[in-house]
């Protein structure tokens, strides 16, 4: 929970109630995701329609695993590679575990995955109109 007020005593459940990621014990809420994105977003100009994140626990051959988060950008930031070290910064800076998986090598840092609306696709994908948000 946080307190968001004082005077009265008022609190926010913002803990993992229902939207967390947490595969490798770093606890991930979706306060923390969506604080992360929102600073990110003010940083690197652009537009997010959609986005969820997932853990990666089967990377490629000799790889760590890692957050991949799925973005479907309306307006792409001018770098996508500083939004990504930025935004994984932020994830790091709200998340004290999910910083110590990254210090010590158990994680590498988030990846993004750029997709696009179903109706923008060559295949199509019944009864889909978002990404899920977990």
């Amino acid at each position: 929970i946080r307190f968001v007020s004082k005077k009265p005593y008022r609190i926010v459940v913002s803990g993992r109630t229902k939207h967390y990621t947490s595969a490798f014990g770093e606890h991930v809420i979706a306060y923390e995701v969506e604080q992360a994105i929102k600073e990110t977003v003010v940083k690197f100009p652009c537009m997010i329609t959609e986005f969820t994140l997932a853990p990666q626990i089967n990377p490629k051959e000799n790889e760590m695993a890692y957050h991949e988060w799925f973005i479907e950008f309306e307006t792409q930031p001018k770098n996508i590679e500083d939004f990504r070290f930025f935004l994984d910064a932020k994830m790091q800076e709200k998340n004290s575990y999910y910083k110590d998986l990254i210090d010590g090598k158990m994680l590498q840092t988030l990846k993004i995955t750029q997709v696009k609306k179903p109706q923008d696709l060559k295949i199509r994908i019944p009864n889909h109109h978002t990404i899920p948000t977990y």
